[in-house]
């Protein structure tokens, strides 16, 4: 199947008409960024308008100023995710600061100055911790900061994980594509549930802007754990940005670089070297193979200080792991037609008839419903004679068993491989105390290769037995934020982003036309249909079924584009807010 792009013509007008009649609104808590309101007062508790209000960021020691109205109070908006410190000043008083303040991605962080009487040289410190309450926002959500985010112990290194971290939020690779088996995603999992909305309804964004894949609804773009600042996980009282989640919005924040220059370099791995061997293993086989190397590096710093900084880096995820199976294949006696052997039928105990369609007697009806019974065939042994050559060619396809019995008798250890690699980049400049910009580039490429429970067949066919193949993902996304102050009051943020998703996941067959070699007429018509036919065997006994799998070959490809804009400003104690997004979607989706 295929989707195309939706247009219309009252496109349009509609963008024109809601751009007329927006209704500027109580700023809610932002989704990429942080806010600092507060009030500057006297001694006496009386207001002080037109007092200059300084933030500036400890880490690029970039300025963001703002003026107390006629009210005395003061917003300063959009401010990225750091630590600040804050100072109020006007002539006759002494400078007021809070020399530390800690603000994450969607705090609404009050900060009420008074002023003492005195000289502007004169300085009155005051120290404060982070607000655990946020008064200035209804929003319900849970941070996870920057040093959960480096110092938590994750299996891979997969972020994803950390948003179960949070109240209300449970793995849900049960009832999801994103488990890294399904054909439609093979990286890490990629799926949370939140207070119980099933976990194709969650939003996700990056930096502020749509991260999601449209297909499966899961995320696009999974960075590295080291270029991740902060990851806040929104579960009610959503605001416009988020728009449509139901279950939970998903923002993470990209570092960018400060006036100082920090690195990382790091390798962690797994061997079967330190792992048990796996008990169902034979004796004779070896412990079944896992190798795990994960490695990267990240570096940032300024360009130029105070003004351009940059952020970058790589990430390799490489595993080779066996998948240890314990199946059924046919005995030699089956593949050669005899079948008078204990436990081959829906009773162990004993020998299960096996009948000749081909012949029929008439019997009284109370023997049988239908007046008609067939003969069993002699001895239970069906003649070579009867054998179609297709299924001939299907039963060669099974290795000989490894255990005595009829079930359960072969153990197989294939390796499941994958190459994972991860790239950041960014860049932050400031153009003049009005204008702030940044630009940042994501790149995410997996191969893996999927192995079948049944080894390859001598004369080169896989047989299969589960869904199988050889997966390529290359996402990607790009986006570039523009924040100008107009004045003290009033704020202009930009933003544009493209993201790509490309998957191509093909059966271990492709191209291949088993079906036709194997004697099986009608399937192999195309490429599309290339690769064995799903065959199950008629037996009671469980015999592992052969199949590509299903839904195979997968070409999923999605190109998203988004322009946002909004305008902010302060008006006495009022901070409104108002703005517009728009997403266009290409979902292009062919499956077998």
């Amino acid at each position: 199947m295929s989707a195309r792009p939706y247009r219309s013509s009252i496109l349009v007008p509609f963008l024109l008409a809601t751009l007329l009649f927006l209704i500027a609104i109580r700023t809610s808590a932002q989704v990429a960024t942080g806010d600092i309101v507060g009030s500057v007062t006297d001694s006496s508790n009386a207001v002080v308008p037109g007092a200059k209000v300084t933030e500036t960021n400890l880490g690029t020691g970039l300025t963001y100023v703002s003026n107390a109205t006629g009210d005395g109070n003061y917003l300063i908006t959009q401010l990225p995710a750091g630590h600040y410190r804050i100072t109020a000043e006007k002539e006759g008083f002494k400078t007021w600061t809070r020399p530390d303040v800690t603000l994450s991605i969607g705090d609404r962080y009050r900060a009420d100055a008074r002023l003492e009487v005195g000289e502007l040289s004169q300085t009155v410190e005051v120290q404060a911790e982070n607000a655990q309450l946020q008064t200035d926002s209804a929003q319900v959500a849970s941070l996870v900061d920057e040093r959960q985010v480096q110092d938590l112990p994750l299996n891979g290194r997969n972020f994803v994980q950390l948003t179960q971290l949070v109240p209300g939020a449970t793995d849900y690779t049960a009832g999801s594509f994103s488990t890294g088996n399904a054909v439609d995603d093979r990286r890490r999992p990629s799926a949370v549930s939140v207070n119980g909305f099933n976990g194709a309804q969650n939003n996700f964004m990056i930096d502020g802007m749509d991260n999601n894949e449209r297909f499966i609804a899961t995320v696009t773009v999974k960075p590295s754990i080291e270029a991740i600042a902060e990851i806040k996980v929104i579960t009610n009282t959503f605001s416009a940005e988020l728009s449509r989640a139901n279950g939970a919005g998903i923002s993470f924040i990209t570092k960018g670089g400060t006036n100082e220059f920090h690195g990382s370099l790091f390798e962690f791995f797994r061997n079967q070297a330190l792992d048990a061997r796996q008990p169902i293993l034979l004796p004779t086989q070896p412990k079944a193979p896992y190798r795990q190397n994960n490695f990267g590096a990240s570096a940032g710093g300024p360009i130029k200080k105070n003004r351009t900084f940059f952020f970058a880096d790589w990430e390799s995820y490489l595993v080779g792991q066996g998948q240890v199976n314990q199946l059924t294949v046919p005995l030699a006696s089956e593949i050669a037609g005899n079948f008078n052997t204990v436990g081959l039928g829906a009773n162990p105990a004993i020998v299960t008839p096996v009948y000749d369609p081909k012949t029929t007697q008439t019997v009284p009806t109370s023997v049988s419903s239908s007046g008609a019974i067939r003969s069993q065939f002699p001895d239970n042994q069906i003649p070579a004679s009867r054998f179609d050559p297709a299924a001939v060619n299907v039963l060669a396809l099974y290795p000989a068993p490894q255990l005595p019995g009829p079930t359960l008798n072969y153990v197989s250890a294939p390796s499941r491989t994958q190459n994972d690699g991860t790239m950041d980049t960014r860049i932050d400049h400031r153009f003049s105390d009005k204008s702030n910009f940044y630009a940042r580039y994501s790149y995410n490429h997996t191969t893996t290769t999927t192995p079948h429970n049944l080894p390859t067949a001598p004369n080169g066919i896989d047989p299969v037995g589960n869904g199988g193949g050889y997966t390529d993902q290359a996402n990607q996304a790009f986006q570039i934020n523009e924040v100008y102050t107009l004045n003290p009051s009033t704020i202009v943020v930009v933003q544009a982003s493209y993201t790509r998703w490309a998957l191509s996941s093909l059966q271990t067959n492709f191209g291949k036309n088993v079906a036709t070699q194997l004697g099986i007429p009608g399937v192999n018509v195309d490429s599309d249909s290339t690769g064995i036919a799903a065959i199950t065997l008629g037996t009671a006994n469980g015999v592992q079924s052969l199949t590509e799998g299903g839904f195979q070959p997968n070409l999923d490809y999605n190109n998203t584009f988004q322009e946002n804009g909004s305008f902010q400003f302060t008006r006495g104690a009022h901070s409104m807010k108002t703005g517009l997004s728009i997403i266009r979607r290409q979902v292009n989706e062919t499956q077998s």
